[in-house]
C-alpha cells in the first residue's frame, strides 16, 4: 500500500470521538469546496452536492414509515407535493362557484366572517349608509318642493293648472298650427280696432264702389221668342257686365244659347224648361236657338 495514501488517511483521523467511534475529517472535493457561506452571492461556476429523486410514475410509497425516502417525481419529471386544491376548485368567470373556491370576504360588526357579493354583471355591491351632500346639493325635501309645482298629468291645462313660461327677448319666430281661436289665446275675447289700414294693391275702394249694379233688361224683349230653326241675338248694353238667361217654366223643348258662336240645336249651353244659367259675368252678345218648336227665354243684364 502506498505509504503517502497512508499518512493521509492518518492525518484526516481526528482525536474527536462520536460515541465509541472515533471521528474522521473529510474533505468534499470540487471547487468553492462544495459549500457556501450563509448570505454570500451566487457565482457562476459554483459547484455543490446534487439532490437526487426517483422518477415514480404511479406515486407509490417508496419507504416505510420512519425510513429515509428520496424525492419522488412524476414521469414527466415535476416533483410530486400534496395540495389540498382540486381541479374542482377553478370555475369559469359567470359559473356558479365550486365548493373549494377561495372566496374574498371580511368580518362584519359582530365578528363575523362575511363574503364579497356581486350583481349579475360581476359589479360589487357597495352599500352607502349616509353621506354627506355638497352645498346646494338637492334634497328630498327640495325635489318634493319642485315636483309640486310640475302639473301632475300631461296634455293641455287651464292657465291656473299650468306652469309660468317666460320667452327670451331675443326669442325667435316660434311656430304654430291651429286653428287657435281666441278663446285658447286668452281667457277672455279681446277687441280689435284700427283707424286706418293699407289696403292690397287692387283692392276695392270706396269711390270704385260708388256705382251698384242694378239689374233691367237689354235691348232685347223681357220674354223673347225662340224658334227651332233661326238663331235670335240678344244685345248687351254697353255698360252690362253680366247676364242671367232663364228658359220659361212653360217651355216644351230646351233652349240652347253660345256667346260669340251661333248655337245649333245639337250645340250650345242647354236650358230645360224653367232652368237658368244664373249670374254669367259676361258682356258679350247672347245667342240662343230651340231645340224644337217656339219657346220663350228670359234675359236679366246686369249693368255698372
Amino acid at each position: 500500500m502506498n505509504m503517502l495514501w497512508l499518512n493521509s488517511i492518518k492525518k484526516a483521523v481526528t482525536g474527536t470521538t462520536v460515541g465509541t467511534k472515533q471521528a474522521l475529517d473529510v474533505f468534499v472535493a470540487g471547487g468553492g469546496g462544495g459549500t457556501q457561506t450563509e448570505d454570500a452571492l451566487h457565482v457562476s461556476g459554483d459547484q455543490g452536492q446534487m439532490a437526487l429523486a426517483v422518477r415514480n410514475d404511479a406515486g407509490a410509497a417508496l419507504a416505510g414509515d420512519g425510513d429515509y425516502i428520496p424525492l419522488s417525481t412524476d414521469a414527466s419529471g415535476n416533483l410530486r407535493v400534496a395540495a389540498s386544491l382540486t381541479e374542482s376548485a377553478v370555475a369559469a368567470d359567470g359559473a356558479a362557484a365550486p365548493a373549494l373556491v377561495k372566496v374574498a370576504g371580511g368580518v362584519d360588526g359582530v365578528g363575523n366572517t362575511q363574503a364579497l357579493r356581486t350583481d349579475t354583471n360581476g359589479e360589487l355591491q357597495i352599500d352607502v349608509l349616509s353621506s354627506s351632500l355638497p352645498t346646494g346639493a338637492a334634497t328630498e325635501t327640495t325635489l318634493a318642493a319642485a315636483s309640486a309645482k310640475l302639473p301632475a298629468t300631461l296634455g293641455q291645462k287651464t292657465m291656473a293648472a299650468s306652469m309660468a313660461v317666460v320667452l327670451a327677448s331675443d326669442q325667435s319666430a316660434v311656430p304654430v298650427s291651429g286653428p287657435v281661436t281666441d278663446v285658447q289665446l286668452r281667457a277672455s275675447a279681446v277687441p280689435v280696432s284700427a283707424a286706418s289700414l293699407p289696403l292690397p294693391a287692387g283692392a276695392a275702394t270706396a269711390a270704385l264702389q260708388a256705382k251698384t249694379p242694378i239689374n233691367t233688361t237689354g235691348d232685347a224683349a223681357t220674354n223673347a221668342a225662340v224658334g227651332a230653326g233661326a238663331v235670335i241675338t240678344l244685345t248687351a248694353p254697353a255698360n252690362a257686365v253680366g247676364f242671367s238667361l232663364q228658359a220659361d217654366d212653360a217651355n216644351t223643348a230646351n233652349v240652347r244659347w253660345r256667346q260669340g258662336v251661333d248655337p245649333t240645336a245639337s250645340a250650345g249651353q242647354g236650358l230645360a224648361p224653367g232652368q237658368d244659367t244664373g249670374y254669367f259675368p259676361c258682356a258679350a252678345n247672347v245667342r240662343a236657338i230651340s231645340v224644337s218648336g217656339t219657346q220663350t227665354v228670359h234675359i236679366n243684364w246686369v249693368l255698372q
